[in-house]
């Protein structure tokens, strides 16, 4: 199926309005993960801004998208670090702040090889609801993208976002109460591949059909981690494989993938180039420490992309 067509630029204010996920992440760097009840050492510690949607949001605006932010923060410490990238780039930022509530944050715990392993921490009270939606804010962009932190608040923006021909990206790794109303109301469908392993299909190839029941409009594309990922085109499976570099941490890579893959469709790209594009800009975050430190600019994916990258062989048959 050919890419969704976007509103035109000059019909509205902001190319992307993020909606969703934003963190505060103590990252710890180890030789390797312990195993329970070991200890290691750790090699270093840091405390960094991450978060899905507020990282994806970051990753559009850096390739040259106009951008806002929309989500919510507790009431202490955290909440100006959760945020602080995004504000120093020049993203939009529209925040609610919760009284008496903490900021979400994450303990992320980096292996040697980049791999990370992650434990979150949700305070129940920050969210963002439905009633604390701007209608006008959502329908002045050419693309709404959202993750399942806030599925209410993510339905009425998404519906809100279809009637004014603004299409509807998720970024969706888990089934939520709500969650199967809102893939129906999506155009641009990003899933993890942990998300049809629930669904009952281990191989992403066969998820991407399970995904398209639920999800019957636009794309829709599976990420699989260093063996890159698969999408439906034209109804046949098309997989684009991972660049081959040196990974140093592989925290908000899907994230990075997802601001790019939108940025690829603002651009009117086919599919199979979005999804390379969108591989290469994850490919340039992995090279950095922390979810947002290495998001990269047109310029850098553009390079990288002209110097004829080599891509992680051997990949496709694990499809």
């Amino acid at each position: 199926m050919a890419l969704p067509r976007p509103r035109s630029p000059e019909s509205c204010r902001y190319d992307v309005v993020g909606l969703g996920q934003n963190s505060v992440d103590h990252v710890c760097l180890v030789e390797r993960v312990p195993t329970p009840g070991t200890k290691v050492d750790a090699l270093g510690y840091h405390l960094m801004p991450g978060g899905q949607v507020a990282t994806a949001t970051l990753a559009a605006h850096r390739i040259g998208l106009r951008t806002c932010y929309v989500g919510a923060v507790g009431e202490d410490d955290l909440a100006e670090r959760a945020c602080q990238v995004l504000r120093e780039a020049g993203v939009e930022l529209r925040l609610r702040v919760v009284p008496g509530a903490a900021t979400q944050f994450a303990m992320v715990v980096v292996d040697r090889g980049g791999e990370r392993t992650i434990v979150e921490h949700y305070d129940a009270r920050t969210v963002v609801r439905p009633d604390d939606l701007e209608r006008d804010l959502i329908t002045s962009a050419r693309v709404l993208h959202l993750d399942i932190t806030d599925v209410p608040a993510a339905v009425q923006a998404a519906r809100w976002a279809r009637e004014a021909g603004t299409l509807v990206s998720l970024d969706i790794d888990r089934m939520l109460p709500g969650a199967e109303e809102l893939l129906g109301l999506v155009d641009l469908l990003v899933a993890s591949e942990h998300l049809p392993q629930q669904l009952g299909s281990p191989d992403p190839r066969l998820g991407l059909y399970t995904l398209r029941r639920l999800c019957p409009g636009g794309l829709v594309c599976i990420t699989a981690g260093e063996r890159g990922c698969v999408a439906l085109d034209n109804g046949e499976a098309l997989w684009v494989p991972a660049f081959d570099v040196d990974v140093v941490d592989t925290t908000g890579c899907g994230d990075v993938f997802r601001g790019a893959l939108i940025a690829g469709v603002l651009q009117g790209r086919a599919v199979a180039d979005a999804l390379r594009f969108a591989a290469a800009a994850a490919g340039l975050q992995a090279g950095a420490l922390g979810a947002q430190a290495g998001v990269p600019t047109l310029a850098q994916v553009n390079a990288f992309l002209d110097a004829a990258p080599a891509v992680r062989p051997g990949r496709r048959e694990h499809g």
